[in-house]
């Protein structure tokens, strides 16, 4: 409980979209607009290209229905799930679903044998989508325990009395054992109805932080929804277009997020032929006005730029040749 009277309500997980894009109407209104293709992504990735055309392209050109981007896995112990297949359908194993025999296996190279990495990046054509109806209600459900706040109550229920016997607030009824029969002051007994014999008395709750379970649908679930062959896997680059905000510090944080955004922009202005003043580590942020994977950055050719700066037309940070030898 949340409160006293009031549940402890939690996100269903991401697979909820598929139901609330057909009941609040989005499904139908993007049939009649005549979208054709759906990009799909999690909002913790930091590095995500939104209606990446080489994506969208590979998916049409494959002519499937359903597509789904992954990296190679960094190691056996990293916290992923991972691209299979089962029972002829492609799915997705999460990390805390996998046996050992499966997060560990390597093959005869010594590599990792299960290495496509999930990173919530799909492809969905409106033509499967448009069928959501007669799949959706089979996706399952997944057990996540998980901390969460809840109600723990203080008070302590009274014990009931025998028969003919009252006490200062409830009398046990043999003849109705679910009814509670308080005291008037005249000692006069009312009927009370609809009040549990055994009531408890007042008291006050607090709220504490519990290990919870909650239970939650995904979007990879639809996977196994399309044939083997209506089904396309595309690998990129981790380093290009996967950072995940998922932790507070350490390993995918803010910090190792905007580390990755700024390695990027380093990488661009230097294949374009400009130069970044600072440490090898630091880097600079590409506006995505400015360019949408590294293309159209001409205009860095033989520029300097300091570390931490925004790359964009009309705010370049460029340094005059005597800020660079100081």
């Amino acid at each position: 409980m949340r409160s006293r009277d009031r549940m402890a309500l939690a996100p269903g997980g991401n697979g909820g979209v598929f139901r609330a894009m057909a009941e609040e109407g989005v499904l139908a209104d993007m049939l009649c607009r005549g979208i054709e293709h759906v990009h799909c992504f999690s909002v913790d990735n930091s590095m995500v290209r939104v209606a990446d055309p080489v994506f969208i392209g590979f998916s049409i050109e494959r002519g499937v229905d359903v597509c789904a981007k992954v990296v190679r896995r960094r190691r056996a112990s990293e916290k992923v799930g991972l691209l299979v297949e089962r029972g002829g359908r492609a799915a997705v194993v999460e990390y805390s679903e996998m046996g050992e025999e499966v997060r560990d296996a390597v093959d005869a190279s010594g590599e990792l044998r299960f290495s496509a990495a999930n990173i919530a990046n799909h492809y969905f054509s409106m033509r499967f989508l448009a069928t959501m109806g007669e799949w959706e209600g089979r996706l399952p459900y997944h057990i996540a325990r998980k901390k969460m706040q809840c109600y723990v109550s203080t008070e302590q229920p009274a014990v009931p009395y025998p028969h003919g016997h009252t006490g200062a607030s409830c009398v046990y009824d043999c003849a109705d054992m679910h009814t509670c029969v308080p005291e008037t002051p005249e000692g006069v007994h009312e009927e009370h109805t609809g009040v549990p014999c055994g009531h408890v008395q007042e008291g006050e709750g607090e709220t504490e932080e519990r290990i919870g379970i909650k239970l939650e649908k995904f979007v990879f679930d639809a996977f196994s929804e399309v044939e083997l062959e209506r089904f396309g896997c595309l690998e990129v680059a981790r380093f290009d277009e996967f950072s995940a905000v998922k932790n507070a510090e350490g390993e995918d944080s803010a910090d190792t997020s905007r580390r990755d955004i700024l390695s990027q922009g380093r990488r661009w202005v230097e294949q374009a032929g400009g130069e970044v003043v600072g440490d090898m580590y630091e880097g600079v942020e590409v506006s995505p006005l400015v360019s949408y994977a590294g293309e159209d950055l001409e205009f860095v050719e033989g520029r300097k730029y300091v570390a931490f700066s925004v790359v964009e037309p009309e705010n370049t940070h460029v340094l005059a040749e005597d800020e660079c030898t100081r």
